[in-house]
């Protein structure tokens, strides 16, 4: 019986690694930190809620380590993510979203607790047996 052979498969998947460019200018590693850095000390004063020098300094030191993580992740990965400004165009308006939506939210709250009146709603009620 012959001997059946595989095809040879190629790429990152089939073990072979990435090509990674060597010649990374340091400027766009550490500005790639900074812009993690930033994320992440973003969230943490987002979720720890507080913003006494105790608790930003440990939020500093937390972001600096995953900052470094990720940049060194990436590197290592081969892979660079690279933001469009045209990507964050549409964030300009959530604010405004988000305001005309709290406002449905209250007056909707306001005309069923001052009036009892019943928002419309999509939901509907089916009688079963």
């Amino acid at each position: 019986m012959p001997e059946m052979t595989k095809p040879a498969t190629t790429g990152p998947l089939a073990g072979e690694p990435r090509k990674r460019r060597r010649g990374l200018p340091v400027a766009r590693r550490i500005g790639s930190w900074l812009i993690w850095w930033v994320l992440m000390m973003s969230f943490w004063v987002v979720l720890d809620d507080s913003i006494s020098t105790d608790e930003l300094l440990a939020g500093a030191g937390a972001a600096a380590l995953g900052a470094l993580l990720a940049e060194v992740v990436t590197y290592q990965a081969a892979t660079r993510f690279r933001m469009r400004i045209e990507w964050l165009v549409p964030a300009v308006s959530l604010p405004g979203q988000v305001v005309r939506d709290t406002v449905v939210v209250y007056r909707v709250l306001w005309r069923r607790l001052a009036h009892g009146e019943q928002p419309p709603s999509t939901f509907t009620d089916l009688p079963t047996r």
